[in-house]
């Protein structure tokens, strides 16, 4: 790793410690480097699409657990729109009897026609509400009631809603700190040429479980715990750090220190350490230490680096010393009592999530300690902090002497010490340690149990195709730990919200719709006709009508409101509705509402300059742009609600609808307060500022990055020096500004609200585009970017690649988690090795002989396609795309044949787990050179199972390449010799009963069998093969 690292990034060496270096070395570490940077990618992608399996396995949990409480709120909503219809439909009523009365319009003779006559006995009941008839006022009272209770219960189901989302939401953000963590170790390795490395633990080592016995047998509950109700803690991951720069700094000073000390030397034999001299010891970073340092994650870099010196810490505000703990709860207790004091300002999900900690464990040589006690240490004032400096005890720096204080502690517990450690040589650390702190009734659980939970939840996770065994290989299994705990503690809380939602869900729902009076079931329209809209007037006449609910009748379209011209209210919600439009004759309209439909576009409201009040939540908005649309149409809007809609996900959408619209009174059901807005005022839509550019550009040099120009204002040239840019996070809406980049090399747009590629015209010399986690639609505008080496466009919303084979650089295609259905355009892209394309739509496993001659393709990632579906699996492995040509061209060598059949079905061959072995073994098989699959590395004894497996099948695609069309019912003559065909089962379809000469000379069959239904032919050719007997034939 030594040589390959300094001759990779040394390029202009010749000799190196005093070795004269070749030509063949040069090339043989740049080989070696890429290789690896390749292995370490793979593993930085399967990791991100972990957490990405583990977010989406999180939300299935979160729908299935409200998908019961989302259809009781739906009802529960549809009733009281039910009865605030009724009540409102009696005020317009009576609003148009007075204007109606004013004008000695009023006709008091009797009820219109058009009203049903009502008997006295049954409109003198207030519990029962009739159609088309006026409201008494006992019945106005009971559905006053009757509303406020729906309001209650509603209420209730929308604090549970809201608490499972914020629990979804702050375990979505616990993975991806997660996955950024557990991403920054790996790269540490790869960074440090395998000097720095982690290892994942596990019940199965031995190492693993001595720290979960040292963890539990030294924790303690301070009283801060007490009052946050801990009763115990609880281990979930351990990870071993392997540093050799720190293991041999450490063990070097140890030696001299040994050497020093003339008492050790005499007493141990071997050169061994005393284990008195030996001790492990708890390390937490302190929060105050972050904000002084602003290192956000200081036990990696300890882990890294090492401790900081004495004096550091001292520059810090802290002791002379590095302090380490024999205690958990004495290595954490600055974090927990942070956590104590702002406890009554946390959320109940929020403070368990803030009751997970990460701490080291050091092996620290203690050597000739000094024993101090704790009042001496403070000073004998409780009141002032520990002052500890490297000259108390005259203990200097560079000894071996460290000094310890102890509380009193009853008889029978471990008594708690905090060390003062001088030298930071002398302390290793070993073991990183992730744990959560239990609630004291949570402390009885069944460690098995939850082993097995754990296994449980694991399995769920691993992307097999269907009908497969889940067990996860060795290799799945470690990179899924880190995120199992984020998920089994998500699960966990939202077990314990649904049981507290329980106990009052029932009561409160069954109560408020049983109370009088009861509300007939609103009629199946489906049309909105004339007679549909005169029904619901009560006899007024349609001209002048104002008000009109026609909420709940399964309408479809929005028509025949043209005479209404006069209306104010239009209420169309809970129906099928799809597209807004028929509205434009209402100018005087001032509130929409058209929640629970299935609009897709804001257009049609054109024309409705009245409308200050409009409800389009629960539909399927998911452009951002509708909103631009809209605030263009109604700009005067005092009330919005687009609550439930896929566009609400956008992190700009309460600063794009506050910003476009400047009236706006309420949003989705909240105020907007004047500090609200002036909050948004400063996140308006943004490019790429000059400013952005200059924080965050980079250049090389001859020394390695640096920040060209930007510390001086007179270079004018900044510009050109500028190679790699990186401005994820940011919230950018739009690529701008680069026009003068022309030596642009790397850009990194992720993690924005970019929906188009665009702004790129002029940086043609980039190499590395990246524009992850975005809302872009397709791969537009960079045809011009001939020099691409690696593109990645995951987590977007792309449909369809583009052809690629104009970039014959490009060796990385990252486009998971999109809406891809087809592999077509990769099959001319002959330079990609690359490619990660899982969790798309692809649903046809025949999609990846587009693959098959891609020559240089080494890792592929397909996982998480739905191959399952009609034209999936099933229909994959019936028609099998195996290609015969050139298979038995020497090992390693794509075949030039194409064609599909072999007649077995995925999710049936082989039993269980078969699925996944022909999954695996027809990809293996089709793309010969194929290294890594969906993370896991090929087998030797998968290449072998691949070739014995397929080898000699002959298949849909071969016989199109010889007939050059696909209606096989039209084939006559076939001629297949010399293709080393070992079955030619896909002969005996109904499409090829037309077959009357076949030529399958020169091949390798045994068995006739399959032929025995071709009863037209006529002639067949089997020269040269290995034909026992042709009496199947008979």
């Amino acid at each position: 790793n030594y040589q390959t690292y300094a001759l990779y990034h040394l390029v202009q060496l010749s000799t190196l410690d005093s070795s004269t270096i070749s030509e063949d070395a040069k090339t043989l570490s740049q080989s070696i480097y890429m290789k690896k940077k390749m292995y370490y990618n793979m593993r930085t992608k399967t990791l991100k699409r972990n957490a990405t399996n583990v977010a989406a396995k999180a939300s299935d949990i979160y729908s299935k657990s409200l998908s019961s409480v989302n259809v009781t709120l739906n009802m529960l909503l549809r009733k009281r729109a039910d009865v605030e219809g009724a009540i409102e439909a009696e005020e317009w009523r009576r609003i148009g009897d007075e204007e109606e009365h004013k004008s000695g319009r009023l006709d008091t003779s009797g009820d219109s026609e058009d009203m049903d006559p009502v008997d006295e006995e049954n409109n003198s009941n207030p519990n029962i509400i009739r159609p088309k008839s006026r409201l008494t006022p006992e019945t106005e009272k009971l559905l006053i009631r009757k509303g406020k209770a729906l309001t209650e219960a509603i209420s209730v189901l929308k604090v549970h809603v809201e608490r499972v989302e914020d629990l979804l939401n702050l375990t979505k953000e616990d993975l991806m700190n997660t996955a950024k963590s557990t991403i920054k170790r790996l790269m540490l390795e790869f960074d440090t040429g395998g000097n720095i490395r982690v290892e994942e633990g596990g019940p199965q080592d031995v190492w693993f479980n001595s720290c979960c016995d040292l963890v539990t047998s030294r924790f303690q509950i301070s009283p801060e715990l007490k009052k946050l109700g801990i009763g115990g803690i609880r281990v979930d991951r351990i990870t071993r750090i392997h540093n050799r720069f720190l293991r041999g700094r450490f063990e070097t000073n140890v030696r001299d220190c040994l050497e020093n000390d003339l008492e050790a030397t005499a007493t141990e034999k071997g050169g061994k350490v005393p284990k008195r001299m030996l001790e492990y010891l708890f390390y937490g970073s302190p929060p105050s230490l972050a904000s002084q340092t602003g290192q956000k994650d200081e036990i990696l870099r300890v882990a890294e680096d090492g401790f900081r010196t004495p004096n550091e810490y001292k520059g810090f505000g802290f002791d002379e010393s590095i302090r380490l703990f024999s205690t958990v709860d004495g290595a954490d207790g600055e974090r927990v009592r942070k956590v104590e004091e702002t406890s009554r300002g946390l959320s109940e999900d929020s403070l368990e999530q803030a009751l997970t900690g990460q701490i080291l464990l050091v092996k620290t040589f203690v050597g000739n300690r000094v024993a101090v006690d704790t009042d001496e240490v403070k000073g004998g004032d409780d009141s002032s902090p520990p002052c500890i400096s490297s000259g108390m005890f005259s203990a200097p720096t560079n000894s071996a002497y460290h000094l310890s204080s102890s509380e009193p502690v009853p008889p029978g517990t471990h008594q708690p010490k905090t060390w003062h450690v001088f030298n930071q040589s002398l302390a290793l650390p070993e073991y990183l340690i992730d744990f959560e702190y239990l609630r004291v009734d949570d402390t009885n659980y069944d460690p098995k149990q939850r082993q097995s939970t754990m296994e449980e939840l694991k399995a769920s996770l691993v992307n097999h195709p269907p009908g497969a065994v889940t067990t996860p290989s060795p290799q799945e299994s470690i990179d899924m730990i880190p995120f199992l705990f984020p998920l089994s503690r998500f699960s966990d809380s939202l077990q314990k919200s649904s049981n507290a939602y329980a106990s009052t869900r029932d009561s409160l729902y069954s109560t408020s719709l049983n109370l009088p009076p009861k509300i007939p079931q609103r009629s199946k329209l489906f049309l909105m006709t004339p007679e549909a809209i005169s029904g619901e007037t009560l006899g007024s006449c349609v001209t002048n009508l104002t008000y009109l609910n026609l909420h709940g009748h399964c309408l479809r379209k929005i028509e025949n409101l043209e005479q209404c011209k006069f209306l104010k209210v239009l209420i169309l919600s809970f129906n099928e509705i799809s597209k807004i439009e028929g509205l434009a004759s209402l100018k005087n309209l001032e509130r929409l509402e058209l929640g629970f439909n299935l609009i897709k576009r804001t257009t049609g409201l054109q024309n409705l300059k009245a409308l200050k009040t409009l409800e389009l939540n629960n539909n399927l908005l998911n452009r951002l742009e509708d909103i631009e649309t809209l605030s263009s149409n109604v700009p005067h809007l005092k009330q919005l609600d687009l609550r439930s809609n896929p566009l609400c996900k956008a992190k700009s959408y309460v600063p794009k609808v506050l910003n476009n619209f400047t009236l706006l009174q309420k949003h989705d059901g909240l105020q907007v307060t004047d500090d609200k807005r002036a909050i948004i005022r400063n996140v308006k839509e943004c490019g790429i500022s000059l400013d952005l550019i200059k924080e965050h550009g980079m250049g090389m040099s001859v020394g390695g990055g640096d920040r060209p120009g930007l510390n001086s204002d007179s270079d004018d040239n900044w510009f050109s020096k500028i190679e790699d840019l990186d401005v994820s996070h940011r919230n950018i809406q739009y690529i701008s500004n680069l026009g003068n980049l022309n030596n642009l090399r790397r850009a990194c747009f992720s993690d924005n609200e970019i929906s188009q590629i665009e702004g790129l015209d002029k940086c043609l010399r980039i190499e590395d585009l990246s524009l992850e986690n975005n809302r872009i639609l397709s791969i537009d505008n960079i045809s011009h970017l001939l020099r691409l080496r690696k593109l990645e466009l995951g987590h977007n919303r792309i449909s369809k690649i583009p052809p690629l084979e104009a970039y014959t650089r490009l060796t990385q295609l990252s486009v998971e988690s999109n809406e891809i259905k087809t592999l077509k355009p990769l099959q001319e892209c002959i330079s990609l090795m690359e490619l990660y394309i899982g969790n798309n739509e692809i649903t046809d496993l025949n999609e990846i002989n587009y693959l098959k001659n891609l020559p240089r393709l080494i890792i592929l990632d397909v996982s998480g396609n739905p191959f399952e579906n009609v034209y999936g699996v099933g229909r994959a492995m019936n028609s099998m795309s195996i290609g015969v040509g050139g298979v038995g061209g020497g090992s390693g060598a794509i075949g030039n044949g194409s064609g599909s059949g072999n007649g077995r079905d995925l999710r049936t061959e082989g039993g269980a787990g078969g699925s996944l072995e022909i999954y695996r073994l027809f990809i293996i098989y089709r793309i010969k050179k194929l290294k890594v699959l969906d993370g896991c590395g090929v087998t030797q004894s998968e290449l072998v199972q691949s070739k014995n497996k397929y080898c000699g099948k002959l298949t849909r695609e071969t016989i199109v390449d010889k007939v050059g069309h696909s209606f096989f019912e039209h084939v006559r003559e076939l001629n297949l010799c010399q293709l080393k065909l070992k079955d030619v089962q896909v002969l005996s379809g109904q499409e090829f009963k037309g077959l009357r000469e076949i030529n399958l000379d020169n091949n390798l069959l045994v068995n006739l069998s399959t032929l025995s239904g071709l009863v037209n032919l006529s002639v067949l050719r089997l020269n040269y093969n290995k034909v026992e007997s042709a009496g199947v034939l008979g």
